[in-house]
């Protein structure tokens, strides 16, 4: 069982996909053919972007659109792609959701790191 971030709205998930990317509110605009000011739109009011737009940012970041659009599978295309071991191994999960977790609340890849290795050291450590 895969572990899955709920989040239910649109405007939520596109701030959501924003912050995980790492990029600007500006970047992201202009990649979706979009100013920022109507970017800012999407996230104050109901309004939602044009199909061109969705199409640019799911073909130029992975993001899987059923999840951007409603809010089911995972943020990127290709993340259940996983090997047997990653999908039915606990502890694998777990890792897994502990990573997304720390990237989610600003952990940096040396934190991640750090914290991954001394899990696996376990109590000892």
């Amino acid at each position: 069982m895969a572990y899955e971030i709920d989040i239910p709205s649109f405007r939520e998930r596109l701030r959501h996909v924003i912050n995980e990317l790492g990029v600007t509110d500006q970047e992201f605009a202009a990649v979706g053919n979009v100013s920022k000011s109507t970017l800012s739109g999407y996230f104050s009011s109901e309004r939602q972007p044009k199909a061109e737009s969705l199409a640019l940012w799911v073909a130029h970041y992975g993001i899987d659109a059923n999840w951007l659009l409603l809010g089911e599978g995972e943020m990127k295309r290709g993340s259940e792609e996983l090997s047997e071991f990653e999908r039915t191994d606990p502890i694998a999960q777990r890792m897994r959701y502990a990573v997304r977790l720390m990237k989610e609340h600003g952990g940096s890849p040396e934190d991640i790191r750090t914290a991954i290795t001394l899990a696996l050291k376990g109590p000892e450590a």
